[in-house]
Protein backbone atom coordinates (compact mmCIF):
# COMPACT_ATOMS: atom_id res chain seq x y z
CA UNK A 1 0.00 0.00 0.00
CA UNK A 2 2.23 2.58 -1.20
CA UNK A 3 4.98 3.84 1.86
CA UNK A 4 2.62 3.87 4.52
CA UNK A 5 1.42 0.70 6.85
CA UNK A 6 -1.63 1.07 7.65
CA UNK A 7 -3.25 -1.11 10.41
CA UNK A 8 -6.83 -2.87 9.28
CA UNK A 9 -8.35 -1.46 12.10
CA UNK A 10 -7.96 2.36 10.54
CA UNK A 11 -8.67 0.68 7.08
CA UNK A 12 -12.00 -0.92 8.76
CA UNK A 13 -12.92 2.62 10.10
CA UNK A 14 -12.55 4.52 6.54
CA UNK A 15 -14.97 2.02 5.10
CA UNK A 16 -17.46 2.34 7.37
CA UNK A 17 -17.52 5.70 7.57
CA UNK A 18 -17.96 5.84 3.99
CA UNK A 19 -20.58 2.96 3.84
CA UNK A 20 -22.68 5.16 6.19
CA UNK A 21 -22.56 8.34 4.66
CA UNK A 22 -23.57 5.90 1.28
CA UNK A 23 -26.52 4.47 3.57
CA UNK A 24 -27.56 7.88 5.19
CA UNK A 25 -28.10 9.22 1.30
CA UNK A 26 -24.92 11.71 1.66
CA UNK A 27 -22.58 12.04 -1.53
CA UNK A 28 -19.22 11.01 -0.75
CA UNK A 29 -15.79 11.40 -2.96
CA UNK A 30 -12.64 10.05 -2.16
CA UNK A 31 -9.71 12.22 -1.02
CA UNK A 32 -5.76 12.21 -1.27
CA UNK A 33 -4.39 10.90 2.15
CA UNK A 34 -0.95 11.53 4.24
CA UNK A 35 1.31 8.83 3.72
CA UNK A 36 3.90 8.02 6.94
CA UNK A 37 6.30 10.89 7.74
CA UNK A 38 9.82 10.02 6.96
CA UNK A 39 13.06 10.72 4.00
CA UNK A 40 11.68 9.72 0.65
CA UNK A 41 13.95 9.69 -2.67
CA UNK A 42 12.94 11.90 -4.72
CA UNK A 43 15.04 12.33 -8.31
CA UNK A 44 17.77 10.79 -6.48
CA UNK A 45 17.69 12.68 -3.37
CA UNK A 46 16.13 11.93 -0.06
CA UNK A 47 13.41 14.45 0.92
CA UNK A 48 13.30 16.05 4.59
CA UNK A 49 10.52 14.08 7.19
CA UNK A 50 7.57 15.66 7.36
CA UNK A 51 4.06 14.27 5.86
CA UNK A 52 4.01 13.31 2.40
CA UNK A 53 0.57 14.07 0.18
CA UNK A 54 -0.70 10.40 -1.36
CA UNK A 55 -0.42 12.59 -4.76
CA UNK A 56 3.31 12.90 -4.94
CA UNK A 57 2.92 16.58 -5.40
CA UNK A 58 6.31 17.66 -3.34
CA UNK A 59 4.94 21.39 -3.52
CA UNK A 60 1.61 20.08 -1.98
CA UNK A 61 0.65 22.68 0.75
CA UNK A 62 -2.51 20.56 1.86
CA UNK A 63 -1.45 16.95 2.40
CA UNK A 64 -4.08 14.47 2.91
CA UNK A 65 -7.09 17.19 2.33
CA UNK A 66 -7.45 17.69 -0.60
CA UNK A 67 -9.70 15.52 -3.79
CA UNK A 68 -8.59 12.76 -5.92
CA UNK A 69 -10.37 14.11 -8.86
CA UNK A 70 -10.60 17.41 -10.57
CA UNK A 71 -14.30 16.19 -10.96
CA UNK A 72 -15.17 15.71 -7.54
CA UNK A 73 -18.20 17.18 -7.59
CA UNK A 74 -19.69 15.00 -10.34
CA UNK A 75 -17.79 11.89 -9.23
CA UNK A 76 -19.20 12.43 -5.30
CA UNK A 77 -21.86 9.30 -5.19
CA UNK A 78 -23.79 7.48 -2.20
CA UNK A 79 -23.96 4.57 -4.60
CA UNK A 80 -22.78 1.22 -2.81
CA UNK A 81 -21.34 -0.48 -5.54
CA UNK A 82 -19.21 2.66 -6.24
CA UNK A 83 -18.33 3.09 -2.80
CA UNK A 84 -17.01 -0.39 -2.08
CA UNK A 85 -15.00 -0.16 -5.05
CA UNK A 86 -13.19 2.80 -4.02
CA UNK A 87 -13.40 2.26 -0.15
CA UNK A 88 -12.61 -1.38 -0.50
CA UNK A 89 -9.52 -1.53 -2.28
CA UNK A 90 -5.59 -0.87 -1.02
CA UNK A 91 -5.78 2.44 -1.00
CA UNK A 92 -6.99 4.15 2.19
CA UNK A 93 -8.71 7.05 0.46
CA UNK A 94 -10.43 10.11 2.73
CA UNK A 95 -13.35 10.48 2.49
CA UNK A 96 -15.10 14.15 1.15
CA UNK A 97 -17.90 15.31 1.44
CA UNK A 98 -19.39 18.36 -1.07
CA UNK A 99 -21.19 21.36 0.86
CA UNK A 100 -23.97 23.26 -0.55
CA UNK A 101 -26.49 20.35 -1.31
CA UNK A 102 -28.16 18.68 1.31
CA UNK A 103 -26.17 20.58 3.69
CA UNK A 104 -23.80 24.07 4.75
CA UNK A 105 -20.60 23.83 7.30
CA UNK A 106 -19.17 26.51 9.03
CA UNK A 107 -15.99 26.19 10.83
CA UNK A 108 -14.24 27.61 13.38
CA UNK A 109 -11.45 27.32 15.75
CA UNK A 110 -11.74 25.47 19.05
CA UNK A 111 -12.41 28.37 21.14
CA UNK A 112 -15.01 30.01 19.15
CA UNK A 113 -16.74 26.73 18.73
CA UNK A 114 -17.27 26.01 22.30
CA UNK A 115 -18.47 29.69 23.24
CA UNK A 116 -20.81 29.20 20.05
CA UNK A 117 -22.28 26.07 21.22
CA UNK A 118 -22.64 26.99 24.95
CA UNK A 119 -24.55 30.05 23.67
CA UNK A 120 -26.93 27.33 21.59
CA UNK A 121 -27.44 25.65 24.70
CA UNK A 122 -28.01 27.70 26.90
CA UNK A 123 -30.53 29.29 24.74
CA UNK A 124 -32.38 25.88 23.58
CA UNK A 125 -31.52 26.49 20.20
CA UNK A 126 -30.95 22.88 17.56
CA UNK A 127 -27.57 21.99 17.25
CA UNK A 128 -26.84 19.51 14.45
CA UNK A 129 -23.93 17.17 13.75
CA UNK A 130 -20.72 18.42 14.53
CA UNK A 131 -16.98 17.40 14.04
CA UNK A 132 -13.41 18.27 14.93
CA UNK A 133 -9.99 17.98 13.50
CA UNK A 134 -6.49 17.31 14.65
CA UNK A 135 -5.77 20.66 13.72
CA UNK A 136 -8.45 22.45 16.15
CA UNK A 137 -10.78 23.38 13.70
CA UNK A 138 -14.39 22.53 14.75
CA UNK A 139 -17.28 22.04 11.68
CA UNK A 140 -21.12 22.80 12.17
CA UNK A 141 -23.49 21.13 10.13
CA UNK A 142 -26.72 23.07 9.36
CA UNK A 143 -28.96 23.06 6.56
CA UNK A 144 -27.81 23.88 3.18
CA UNK A 145 -28.74 27.69 2.40
CA UNK A 146 -30.46 26.54 -0.86
CA UNK A 147 -31.95 29.84 -2.75
CA UNK A 148 -30.58 32.31 -0.45
CA UNK A 149 -28.56 35.13 -1.52
CA UNK A 150 -25.18 34.99 -1.27
CA UNK A 151 -23.08 34.92 2.04
CA UNK A 152 -20.20 37.19 2.99
CA UNK A 153 -18.82 36.39 6.23
CA UNK A 154 -17.21 39.90 7.45
CA UNK A 155 -13.26 40.39 7.25
CA UNK A 156 -10.79 39.62 9.80
CA UNK A 157 -13.44 37.03 11.12
CA UNK A 158 -11.82 33.20 12.18
CA UNK A 159 -15.03 31.54 10.26
CA UNK A 160 -15.14 29.77 7.29
CA UNK A 161 -18.19 28.54 4.99
CA UNK A 162 -18.54 25.84 3.20
CA UNK A 163 -21.52 26.27 0.89
CA UNK A 164 -21.65 25.80 -2.93
CA UNK A 165 -18.55 24.20 -4.76
CA UNK A 166 -16.99 23.31 -1.27
CA UNK A 167 -16.12 20.75 0.76
CA UNK A 168 -15.18 19.24 3.80
CA UNK A 169 -13.54 16.26 4.97
CA UNK A 170 -15.25 13.77 6.99
CA UNK A 171 -14.90 11.65 9.70
CA UNK A 172 -13.15 9.00 9.96
CA UNK A 173 -10.31 10.82 7.72
CA UNK A 174 -6.80 10.93 9.19
CA UNK A 175 -4.75 14.37 9.04
CA UNK A 176 -1.31 15.02 10.94
CA UNK A 177 -1.61 11.91 12.02
CA UNK A 178 -4.76 11.59 13.93
CA UNK A 179 -8.43 11.06 13.03
CA UNK A 180 -11.33 13.60 12.30
CA UNK A 181 -13.26 12.65 15.05
CA UNK A 182 -17.84 13.57 15.51
CA UNK A 183 -17.84 15.22 18.39
CA UNK A 184 -22.11 15.35 17.72
CA UNK A 185 -22.61 12.50 15.53
CA UNK A 186 -25.05 13.22 12.86
CA UNK A 187 -28.46 11.79 14.87
CA UNK A 188 -30.44 8.61 13.20
CA UNK A 189 -33.70 9.36 15.24
CA UNK A 190 -33.77 13.07 14.26
CA UNK A 191 -31.78 13.69 10.58
CA UNK A 192 -33.41 17.09 10.22
CA UNK A 193 -30.46 19.67 9.90
CA UNK A 194 -31.01 22.89 12.18
CA UNK A 195 -30.93 26.02 10.34
CA UNK A 196 -27.98 27.82 9.67
CA UNK A 197 -28.93 31.66 10.86
CA UNK A 198 -28.80 30.93 14.26
CA UNK A 199 -25.70 28.73 14.08
CA UNK A 200 -24.11 31.19 12.38
CA UNK A 201 -25.07 34.10 14.67
CA UNK A 202 -23.76 32.54 17.90
CA UNK A 203 -20.18 32.55 15.82
CA UNK A 204 -20.32 35.42 15.04
CA UNK A 205 -20.96 37.26 18.24
CA UNK A 206 -17.86 34.40 19.75
CA UNK A 207 -15.52 35.53 16.94
CA UNK A 208 -15.89 38.76 17.78
CA UNK A 209 -15.77 38.56 21.44
CA UNK A 210 -12.49 36.19 21.02
CA UNK A 211 -9.75 36.42 23.11
CA UNK A 212 -7.00 34.81 20.89
CA UNK A 213 -5.92 31.67 23.10
CA UNK A 214 -1.79 32.06 24.20
CA UNK A 215 0.36 28.91 23.88
CA UNK A 216 -0.09 28.04 27.66
CA UNK A 217 -3.26 28.83 27.67
CA UNK A 218 -6.24 25.87 27.98
CA UNK A 219 -8.79 26.02 25.82
CA UNK A 220 -11.79 24.07 27.59
CA UNK A 221 -13.62 21.53 24.97
CA UNK A 222 -17.19 21.73 25.05
CA UNK A 223 -19.14 19.43 26.75
CA UNK A 224 -21.15 16.92 24.46
CA UNK A 225 -24.40 16.25 24.35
Amino acid sequence: MGDMQWLSSQLDRLRDGARDYGERGWRIAPAHYVCAPGRHRRAGRHRPPGEVCSCRDTRCTRPGAHPLSPTWAADATYDPSLIAHLWYGPQPWNVLLPTGDLFDVWQAPLDVASRALDELRAARRAIGPVAYTPLGEWMLFTRARLGAPPLRLPDGLPLTYHGPGSYVLAPPSQLAGASIRWWRPPSPIAPRLPRWEPIVEALQRAARSRHVPEAHDIVPVPRAG
